[in-house]
């Protein structure tokens, strides 16, 4: 498993975590605080703030999943930062009372221009598969699995059922880079997420 496919797992475990300004982690991010902590789970120090992060990481014009997605006009008050996952969706610690979430690429406005895309230094490649899972579910999250995908996975993960009210996301994310399945709290944000879903 590489460091990319771990970072979007952790990233993509955080969903459902509340937004407060300032945090970073485990359980309330901000915007940057979220990039910070899953970075660190694969032992690359990333800058705090989301401007920073974008003067640390190489512009790039086709964005990857793991790449990382930027707005503002320049300013620490005004930047924020965002995940990219694919398929036009970001892992996102939006604003505050919105919990962190996967949601549609935002094409910015006047006063936040963008987006701007920037690769993560030391990153790596994701697993072919695993970028492949990511898409297809970012697509459209109100989606279920195909039968002859949850089959296998639920048989693989040994007992440990993901709701697929998560729209496939977890479980792909599980099945390619394990690091989910040894997240205590996995259960109670997925039973959240299918709730909210439902």
């Amino acid at each position: 498993m590489s460091g990319l496919d771990t970072f979007l797992a952790l990233a993509a475990s955080e969903v459902g975590k509340p937004y407060v300004f300032g945090a970073t982690g485990p359980n309330t991010f901000d915007c940057s605080g979220l990039v910070q902590f899953a970075l660190s789970a694969v032992g690359i120090k990333a800058p705090r703030l989301a401007l920073d992060q974008e003067h640390w990481t190489t512009p790039v014009t086709n964005p990857q999943p793991g790449d990382l997605v930027f707005w503002g006009n320049g300013d620490h008050e005004s930047a924020h930062v965002a995940i990219y996952v694919g398929g036009g969706k970001v892992i996102s610690a939006p604003q505050p009372g919105e919990n962190v979430k996967i949601q549609n690429v935002w094409q910015g406005d006047a006063s936040q221009p963008g987006p701007r895309y920037g690769r993560v230094p030391g990153l790596g490649a994701a697993t072919a598969g695993l970028v492949g899972s990511v898409q297809g579910a970012a697509g459209n999250l109100a989606s279920s699995v195909s039968s002859s995908f949850v089959g296998p996975l639920l048989d693989g993960l040994k007992g440990i059922v993901m709701p697929l009210g998560f729209a496939g996301i977890g479980i792909a994310l599980v099945v390619a880079g394990g690091f989910l399945v040894a997240r205590p709290q996995i259960k109670k944000q997925t039973d959240q997420l299918t709730e909210a879903l439902t």
